[in-house]
């Protein structure tokens, strides 16, 4: 009883702390390529989509994790082929 009502209470704490701190993240991102644009704007889309994903159906809140995973994998391969490619070129020279 007790612990799971301080287990919900600590999810809530964590989510309300980590989304707010994503809202200000994305401000600082976009502003670089961006700079003309308020970072209000794009807090208002993070939020519009974060809220839009988790108000779908299990199922489409699944794609969109596995979408998200798919692209991170995919990034840390390229990345690592660039490495090592950049590591052949520095010892060729």
């Amino acid at each position: 009883g007790g612990f799971g009502f301080a287990l919900g209470w600590n999810y809530w704490y964590n989510w309300a702390i980590t989304v707010a701190f994503e809202l200000v993240a994305v401000q600082f991102i976009m502003k670089f390529w961006f700079p003309d644009l308020p970072g209000f704007y794009w807090s208002a889309l993070f939020l519009a989509v974060v809220f839009g994903i988790n108000a779908l159906t299990v199922k489409g809140f699944g794609e969109s994790e596995f979408f998200f995973s798919l692209v991170k994998v995919l990034a840390i391969i390229v990345f690592i082929i660039i490495g090592i490619f950049m590591i052949g070129k520095i010892m060729m020279t």
